[in-house]
């Protein structure tokens, strides 16, 4: 594959100005505004170790002539740098609010044109990624996906698409009304039904919830806590709060995507209760509520995953 291609597939749009030619007619590149600081026009690009060591001499040097480039003021950074890091709290981070995730969300979407199905599916895959190297030394690992009816748990249908085709075995719980699931998270469902996993359903309000979460996770090497993301606000209600102790009483460890359910992203406060996750796959920064003194019990280790495309603090 070409240095071309491999760019294109990861910035989508943005192929069309960074290879165009200086041609003397052409229009002006208007630059990317960043949403955490609108004064930088930065974007960070990600490779995978893997990506680099594939790359032949003439490609190579082609990225370190692109190293610093500038295109109408907007800078491009090429370097090595893995598609997920791991959190420490001596590493200097970006920690982002509400607020600033549902920023960066918007100018990912309406600013570079990239379809919000694509930021899930590389959030998702990321997910993935760590959950295969997790599992690894386990021969069929089970995995047991609880997702909620928006895009966490639309997170939560790509990751078990690439599970179930690196030979997982799956189990998808919806907990909530099913005629819920809109946009981005309804195609991805769609996907794994004409796929033929079957789908479970889990009805809070009228069922025997701890019992049923003992079944679905029976055998299951790992819990997938699917079930709400950053915009989660106010106290959780009762059937839910029930939902997550279930889920936290069963023996197994749990990764949560993005955040675990029912933290508070700005304080890292349970808003009742919260999912003790033993390791958070978050996306694009670290989030201000997990550097709180009572974050760590909830979101174990903590990776923070490349969405494709992301500002610079």
């Amino acid at each position: 594959m070409s240095v071309t291609s491999m760019i294109t597939m990861r910035y989508a749009n943005m192929d069309t100005w960074l290879f165009r030619k200086n041609k003397p007619n052409s229009k002006p590149i208007k630059p990317k505004t960043n949403p955490i600081n609108p004064k930088q026009s930065q974007f960070k690009a990600n490779w995978s170790e893997a990506q680099i060591l594939s790359l032949s001499k003439e490609q190579t040097q082609f990225l370190q002539i692109l190293k610093g480039r500038t295109v109408e003021g907007t800078i491009i950074k090429m370097y090595n740098k893995m598609i997920m890091e791991k959190y420490s709290q001596n590493k200097k981070c970006t920690l982002m609010t509400k607020d600033q995730v549902r920023a960066v969300d918007s100018w990912a979407i309406n600013t570079l044109g990239i379809p919000g199905v694509v930021l899930m599916e590389n959030a998702g895959r990321s997910c993935a990624e760590l959950i295969k190297e997790k599992l690894k030394p386990i021969t069929n690992p089970k995995v047991c996906i609880f997702c909620g009816t928006g895009n966490n748990g639309g997170d939560g249908y790509v990751i078990a698409r690439h599970l179930l085709n690196s030979g997982f075995k799956v189990v998808v719980v919806i907990c909530g009304d099913r005629q819920k699931v809109k946009g981005d998270a309804k195609i991805n469902l769609d996907i794994l039904e004409k796929l033929d996993l079957p789908i479970e359903q889990l009805n809070l309000k009228d069922e025997d919830v701890p019992t049923r979460v003992k079944a679905f996770t029976a055998d299951a090497d790992m819990i997938i806590d699917g079930l709400f993301g950053t915009g989660l606000s106010g106290p959780l209600r009762d059937d839910y709060i029930q939902l997550i102790e279930s889920i936290n009483a069963c023996d197994c460890p749990i990764l949560a995507v993005d955040i675990p359910s029912g933290m508070d992203c700005d304080s890292g406060q349970p808003l009742g209760t919260a999912v003790k996750a033993s390791c958070t796959v978050t996306f694009v920064a670290v989030k201000k509520g997990f550097v709180s003194e009572c974050a760590a019990s909830y979101t174990g280790e903590i990776f923070v995953a490349s969405i494709g495309v992301e500002p610079v603090s």
